[in-house]
Formats: C-alpha cells, structure tokens, sequence
C-alpha cells in the first residue's frame, strides 16, 4: 500500500521521469490530490511515440487547466476537480488508469467512456472501493 499522506511536493522531476514513459500516470492524482502538478514530459518509449493528449484532454473536462512549457506539464485545480463525462476518442490504457485515479478526489461522479478495460485497468478499479469512476465501452 501506498501512503500519500505526506506528499508535499507536486512535481515529478526531469531526472526522476526522464526514461518513463509512464511518468504521466502522477499528472492525474498529483493535481487531484495537490490542486496542482507540475511533471516532465515523458520520456522514451520502445514501442514508438505515444501522445498523452488524451490524459490533458481529460483533465480538462475534469476542469483542470494544462499547460505546456520548457518540457514540463503543469495542471492546477485550486478549486479541485469535478466529475465529469469524458468520451475518449480512441481507447488509451494510461489514459484511463490516470483518470481513473484523478476521478477518486475529483467530487461528483465521472464516468469514462469508450475507456480500456484491460485486466490492470479492472484491477486498478477494484482496489479502491471508493472510486467513481465507471468504465463503459462506448
């Protein structure tokens, strides 16, 4: 178990995330959790490029505001994330597990569609029963 409770820091660091292409997955929980996030652009992936604008288009509608600058992201939400209905234009695992996360302190109910449902996409929604975030396939 993880234990965020003394998290003081929003930012995920060039040298921590440089080679990570995961690194993007604390963007979402790090400004619902802190009202703001500052993370370096994922780095290098084996697999070929991987855009991440389905998570920023995603934080969005959660009423998050993104920019982009010096090869940081940087979201705030000082008044918190709210739940919404986010429709992903094509499926994205990464996308759905860092919205899912954010999901769990945004207030109200989000509901994710057309959103991967891989088997660590379904274990990630089963390990924390407070999560409001609903999966659907269309």
């Amino acid at each position: 178990m993880i234990d965020a409770t003394g998290l003081a820091n929003p930012e995920a660091p060039y040298d921590l995330v440089r080679t990570m292409r995961a690194s993007v997955l604390v963007l979402g929980p790090l400004v619902a959790r802190m009202g703001r996030a500052r993370v370096s652009l994922p780095g290098g992936c084996a697999i070929g490029a991987r855009p991440i604008n389905l998570h920023i288009f995603g934080l969005e509608q959660l009423g998050a505001r993104i920019e982009q600058s010096h090869g940081y992201i940087e979201a705030v939400a000082p008044e918190g994330l709210r739940g919404a209905t986010i429709h992903f234009d094509r499926i994205t695992v990464t996308g759905t597990e860092d919205l899912m996360m954010a999901a769990t302190l945004a207030s109200g109910e989000t509901l994710l569609r057309n959103a991967a449902r891989e088997p660590e996409v379904q274990d990630l929604a089963e390990r924390d029963d407070r999560h409001v975030a609903r999966l659907t396939e269309s």
